[in-house]
């Protein structure tokens, strides 16, 4: 079981792991650490915990900052590296595959983020988070800031007069085109100023 939260931990610690739990903590996030995003740190730390718990043991981390997904960092600013990275050192690819072949390359995959799509695909992770009211790839953290509501707001409203502009445009054209194409048909048109009996 893999525990995500916005608790702060004692020690300033983000992660732990006892037997079958891993707890991931980012109270200590802030802003100041994005890029990359809040979801893409939960995301990153997910798949650690996700080894660490299948495969115990298998890859305990190493020291030394290489920007790799098994660094041991002591705080949320080192772990920015590996998250900005999406990378694993030849060493701790090598201890992967001996158990699991080809994780590693999934892995790789899983942390590029590809996979959310982009808010503009329909169907793709990331519009399906947007219509919730998150954006994925939000930097500022769960909660937006004024300036990304208003600059969210503005895109918003420039869509939606954008659609209703076209659908003008093609309403008008349509209508052009049949009042042409109405007026021809059978010269059985209004006559104006004829008076009757003329």
């Amino acid at each position: 079981m893999i525990v995500l939260s916005l608790a702060h931990l004692e020690g300033q610690f983000y992660f732990r792991k006892i037997d079958d739990v891993a707890v991931i903590a980012l109270g200590d996030w802030k802003k100041v650490m994005a890029p990359p995003s809040l979801v893409e740190f939960f995301i990153t730390l997910v798949l650690r915990a996700a080894v660490s718990l299948t495969y115990p043991g298998i890859v305990s981390g190493h020291l030394g900052t290489k920007g790799c997904l098994f660094d041991f960092n002591d705080d949320l600013v080192g772990t920015r590296f590996k998250v900005l990275h999406a990378f694993i050192c030849a060493a701790c690819k090598q201890q992967l595959e001996t158990k699991a072949p080809g994780l590693s390359s999934s892995l790789v995959k899983v942390m590029e983020n590809q996979w959310l799509g982009k808010v503009d695909e329909p169907g793709s992770a990331a519009a399906i988070a947007a219509g919730l009211g998150y954006n994925l790839f939000r930097t500022k953290g769960l909660r937006p800031s004024w300036w990304e509501t208003f600059k969210s707001g503005v895109q918003e409203e420039w869509a939606k007069g954008l659609v209703k502009l076209v659908f003008t445009v093609l309403l008008a054209a349509l209508l052009v085109y049949l009042g042409f194409k109405g007026g021809g048909a059978g010269g059985g048109g209004v006559v104006y100023g004829a008076r009757e009996g003329a």
